[in-house]
């Protein structure tokens, strides 16, 4: 081999290394992951025409209305099958609860209290709150120091 043969083959294998450079691009364009809105022109272009050399989806298959009769006639099968088994259940596991014969004996064990209550003897009379006006602070500072309050 001679140094031109040598050459033109690194030539045609580079020409071919470009294409599928060019292909893989094309492809990597359809996995970007697209955001909410209008795509920037350049990869608008460059997408719309990576798509058109995708061949469009298959057609969908349709079902026939007496398949999606039989299908959902064994669908309901199902439901009640399982349906009856909860039921069965339920009625071995809960028994109605024996009626009490007292009053006393329907209520429940437990009974939450009331919180307690102070009654109005215990109460702070209404001359023991503070002054709040400035008439009977002063008033209540007028009085002397070493004589009772009278209520």
């Amino acid at each position: 081999m001679t140094i031109t043969e040598i050459v033109a083959q690194l030539d045609q294998e580079i020409a071919r290394l470009q294409e599928a450079k060019a292909i893989l691009g094309s492809i990597s364009l359809l996995n970007i992951k697209r955001k909410p809105g209008r795509p920037p022109s350049a990869t608008s272009t460059a997408l719309a025409s990576a798509l058109a050399q995708i061949p469009a989806p298959a057609k969908r298959r349709v079902l026939s209305a007496a398949a999606r009769n039989k299908i959902a006639a064994a669908q309901k099968k199902r439901w009640s099958k399982a349906r009856l088994a909860a039921t069965t259940v339920t009625k071995a596991v809960a028994t109605p609860p024996a009626k009490p014969a007292t009053k006393a004996a329907a209520q429940p064990a437990t009974t939450k209290k009331s919180p307690a209550r102070k009654s109005p003897a215990v109460r702070k009379p209404a001359s023991a709150k503070p002054a709040t006006t400035k008439k009977a602070a002063e008033a209540s500072n007028s009085a002397p120091a070493n004589t009772p309050a009278t209520t």
